[in-house]
């Protein structure tokens, strides 16, 4: 799935913060030893590195907090400029609009946005490769948000079903059309059981798998009427 833009910035600060507690910690050690009796350091010594340490930490939380707003304002920004370009969409082509995908995200829309590509058809007569490119993610990346819009064509499948569906290994219509429902429906529950939960899901059944399967086979139907 696509990376995470809030993980993403945190992840390095999380280090950072677990490595300037180490040295807290190692400063306050130090000052205690020195004012309890012969330590590594002297007393004044060891209150002048406590003091030190903290100071860093007061800078690094600040330089922490400023950054954090950045990125808020960044992802606002984000945010907006896709609202904008939903406005001029028209009904159909904003319903089909690639921040349905399952997981894209604010960025990856912006980014996607910015390549020319605003729909999610425009998205499947891509070259993955070349998107990959453009956007920062690899190819198996763009592949599954490819695999994904493929599914919002098939009637009754919601984009966070497509997600489920990418993530169990159906890649095509063409696959889910000749899936049992029920093995399908235990996969999808399997795959969505620790992670990637939507509202919903704990009521999929082979009931609701059947539909989507009898849809895929519906679609497969209507592009074959298309070509002949």
């Amino acid at each position: 799935m696509a990376p995470n833009p809030t993980t993403d910035l945190r992840a390095p600060f999380v280090r950072l913060a677990f490595v300037l507690v180490l040295g807290l910690a190692g400063a306050t050690a130090l000052a205690v030893l020195g004012a309890t009796g012969p330590g590594v350091l002297e007393l004044q010594q060891a209150i002048f590195g406590l003091a030190a340490a903290l100071l860093v930490i007061a800078v690094v939380s600040i330089v922490l907090m400023v950054r954090v707003g950045q990125a808020l304002v960044e992802l606002r920004e984000l945010r907006a400029e896709n609202e904008a370009i939903k406005a001029q969409l028209s009904r159909s082509e904003e319903d089909q609009h690639v921040i349905l995908l399952d997981g894209l995200g604010e960025r990856y829309a912006s980014r996607l946005n910015s390549q020319g590509i605003i729909t999610v058809p425009q998205l499947l007569s891509a070259d993955a490769g070349r998107v990959a490119a453009g956007v920062g993610v690899s190819a198996a990346q763009v592949e599954d948000w490819q695999a994904m819009g493929r599914f919002l064509q098939v009637q009754g499948v919601t984009p966070q079903a497509a997600g489920a569906l990418v993530r169990s290994g159906v890649r095509t219509v063409a696959e889910l059309a000749r899936a049992k429902p029920g093995a399908l429906a235990a996969t999808i529950q399997r795959s969505t059981e620790t992670r990637n939960r939507w509202p919903g899901a704990e009521h999929l059944d082979e009931t609701i798998v059947g539909g989507w399967v009898q849809g895929a086979r519906r679609r497969l139907n209507t592009d074959l009427r298309v070509v002949a």
